[in-house]
């Protein structure tokens, strides 16, 4: 059975020389323009062989084929146009130093937009921080007013005078045991309305066993 693939049209030579042109043009506006490189640009400029594959429909830019086609026509227009390096190199030297002039500056951009997109992710951090711990003074808060709420109803029990006087030492005990041990947490105040100013003050002062 045969097969058939699609084969790309061959360029003209006209077509070849217009390519070349395309690029110098695409190139040098990215190399002195101060927006970002262009990605397609910037990809295309990689490598002789990436550049001369190079397509942007925006640019004009079609694919050469081959690296040679690249060398030959460059050589012809570029030279022809009087176009040459800093140091009078000429032709596809020239294409070739435009080309990495274009791709070092896109080397240069790269770490102010990283630096950037840093920045914008660690303020989303701080802001996600900023609300988790709002919501655990929240959650420290309601847990403390049911604590300190849980200690007076304990104090309330330990003086009311229905509370028989074996209970009522039993709860005095374990109100002087808990603060024993955990009232040092309330002082000093570290969390404003959070913890309750007058938690110490429950605790029953008068003899109860009598």
């Amino acid at each position: 059975m045969k097969i058939f693939t699609k084969t790309r049209k061959r360029l003209t030579k006209d077509e070849c020389k217009s390519g070349i042109y395309n690029r110098y043009l695409a190139l040098n506006a990215a190399c002195k323009g101060k927006a970002p490189v262009d990605p397609v640009i910037l990809s295309g400029c990689k490598s002789m062989v990436k550049l001369a594959a190079m397509e942007s429909p925006k640019h004009e830019i079609r694919s050469l084929g081959s690296r040679n086609t690249l060398i030959k026509y460059a050589d012809l227009v570029l030279i022809e146009k009087g176009m040459q390096t800093p140091t009078g190199e000429k032709g596809i030297k020239f294409l070739d130093w435009l080309r990495s002039q274009v791709k070092s500056k896109g080397i240069t951009c790269q770490p102010t937009r990283t630096t950037k997109e840093r920045a914008k992710r660690a303020l989303k951090r701080e802001d996600d921080l900023t609300l988790d711990i709002r919501e655990l003074r929240n959650s420290m808060s309601s847990m403390t007013r049911a604590y300190n709420r849980l200690l007076k109803d304990i104090a309330d029990l330990s003086r009311s005078h229905s509370t028989d006087p074996s209970t009522k030492l039993r709860l005095q005990n374990l109100l002087d045991e808990h603060f024993t041990l955990f009232g040092k947490l309330f002082r000093p105040l570290a969390l404003g309305d959070s913890q309750p100013a007058n938690l110490v003050n429950i605790r029953p002062h008068e003899d109860i066993s009598q």
